[in-house]
């Protein structure tokens, strides 16, 4: 698969030979457009790249990971400086961008392709992986929700997707609907200094994802007026979400940004959607 030069937002080569005392992680958290951009914005990051691993295929594409027969997940190559973050807060931005109790989904994206997965290099990334994961557990059961299904195995080969996936939301900003401030979050984790997080609404402000289908944004927007109401009352913005249908896959809107903009465009937005999405991109339609 031909990889670009450089990356389009940092400037830095997207392979291999990385700087010196450089560690790398790859992270499946669904859609890897807003996937990528949650850890390009992340200080101290130095490339990211978009692919697929986990599987079982060599060389797959995008078509093939599609189908479910390769066992690929779409997953993010992060090139980080530990010495401007930390392993634990790269895994903290992972664990807050998305919902890791869905299984082979993520929101309105079902599939192997979408589950959620950390591939480590070494046995201390290992140990940092399973720490993370059992301090965000205790945190979301007594949330009162499910499981963890995070996959966490050793990295294999991380095989570059399509040129047209890297840095989509740059390559791409009129994708971009960003949320506002709807945040709450949860006490620190246990021993482990994270700062651990409860909603769906907080996973997507955290993000700042730009990844849903056009005409979802705006039906985003106004499930997330629903959820925040929720909130207000003592409910559990979680679960609205999920009662939603929308899980991971809702961008965070706060109550005062957006919202009556976006409801009111919904019928439009919802009409502009059903365009092919190959023809705004160029590229095979997605999802």
């Amino acid at each position: 698969m031909p990889v670009q030069a450089a990356h389009d937002v940092l400037g830095h080569p997207l392979t291999p030979p990385f700087p010196d005392g450089h560690q790398q992680l790859v992270l499946g958290l669904g859609c890897f457009w807003g996937a990528e951009r949650l850890f390009w914005e992340t200080p101290g990051v130095w490339t990211t790249a978009v692919g697929y691993a986990g599987g079982t295929t060599p060389n797959p594409t995008y078509e093939e990971v599609c189908s479910g027969r390769t066992g690929h997940t779409e997953a993010v190559l992060v090139d980080f400086d530990p010495q401007q973050v930390s392993l634990e807060q790269i895994l903290k931005v992972f664990w807050e961008g998305h919902d890791p109790t869905q299984g082979m989904r993520q929101g309105n994206d079902m599939g192997t392709q979408y589950r959620s997965a950390i591939y480590y290099a070494d046995d201390a990334q290992r140990a940092a992986a399973e720490a993370s994961r059992d301090a965000y557990q205790e945190k979301l059961r007594a949330a009162g929700h499910g499981d963890i299904t995070t996959e966490i195995a050793p990295a294999g080969e991380f095989h570059y997707a399509e040129p047209y996936h890297q840095q989509y939301l740059a390559k791409n900003p009129e994708r971009l609907l960003r949320p506002g401030r709807h945040r709450r979050e949860l006490p620190r984790g246990a021993g482990r200094g994270l700062s651990l997080v409860a909603d769906d609404g907080v996973r997507g402000d955290a993000r700042a994802v730009g990844d849903l289908r056009a005409g979802q944004q705006a039906d985003a927007a106004v499930e997330h007026r629903v959820v925040a109401d929720v909130d207000r009352s003592g409910g559990d913005p979680l679960l609205a979400d999920r009662a939603l249908g929308v899980g991971g896959d809702v961008l965070a809107v706060g109550e005062d940004d957006l919202v009556g903009q976006a409801g009111a465009g919904r019928r439009s937005s919802r009409a502009r959607g059903r365009r092919s999405r190959s023809a705004r991109r160029g590229g095979p339609a997605r999802r």
